[in-house]
């Protein structure tokens, strides 16, 4: 484990730099595309960018879709009284599919909505997460 550790340090290192390096010389651009369309050129910069955002999607939504399953979904519906249900959610793979494609569903009508009612979303749970630590 600790190879693992220092050898994903030394990486991660390096992309830091790299990015604290390209934040210094363009510091009010607005990310990935832009950087590397500005160094790489734009159509290199595009591949390279949107790459990027499909892995992130590929690889996010299974696995907020499981934690929406474990975590909300499965205990919500044994607290409701639907222990089948309950069941079906935490061990059927189908049922990881599904919510995985609700999930899906709702990030294309967040994101359908635009920004300003995807903050506001993220606004309300912020003060729902706030309001449920604090004393």
């Amino acid at each position: 484990m600790i190879p693992a550790l220092l050898t994903s340090c030394a990486f991660i290192l390096t992309e830091v730099v790299v990015y604290a390096g390209m934040i210094a010389v363009m510091p009010r651009s607005g990310g990935d595309y832009i950087w590397q369309s500005r160094i790489l050129g734009q159509g290199i910069g595009f591949v390279l960018a949107i790459t990027g955002w499909c892995f992130i999607l590929w690889l996010w939504t299974p696995i907020y879709s499981d934690i929406l399953r474990q975590v909300v979904l499965a205990p919500l519906a044994a607290v409701l009284g639907f222990a089948h249900a309950a069941l079906a959610l935490s061990a059927s793979p189908a049922a990881w599919f599904a919510v995985s494609v609700l999930m899906c569903l709702f990030i294309l009508v967040a994101i359908a909505r635009g920004m300003k009612s995807y903050a506001r979303m993220q606004r309300i749970c912020f003060w729902r997460a706030t309001q449920a630590s604090s004393p």
